[in-house]
């Protein structure tokens, strides 16, 4: 699911480039993901240690958050797919034995 939030937002900025970063507020974050403002920061600290996005939440009211999106959304996408295939793999040799 992190995946798709993390393309959600992406993808909701057409202009936006990897490594450029965009104001924008956590209420309109919450709005994309269609969640709370709490669960939203969650989301935000979750793409921040997978290492996705950079995420500079704007202090007090109405102070917008800075966000840095680190990936391309099909490079990431394609990073795990050749995981899952990969974890594919490993579960089919272990389950032969």
């Amino acid at each position: 699911m992190i995946l798709v939030y993390y393309l959600e937002l992406f993808l909701r900025f057409p202009k936006m480039k990897v490594d450029e970063s965009i104001e924008v507020s956590l209420v309109e974050i919450s709005n994309i993901l269609f969640c709370t403002v709490c669960n939203s920061k969650l989301t935000l600290k979750k793409l921040e240690e997978l290492g996705w996005m950079i995420c500079k939440l704007g202090k007090g009211r109405g102070n917008k958050s800075l966000l840095t999106f680190r990936e391309e959304p099909d490079r990431l996408i394609w990073k795990i797919g050749i995981i899952l295939i990969l974890i594919g793999i490993a579960i089919t040799q272990v389950s032969l034995r």
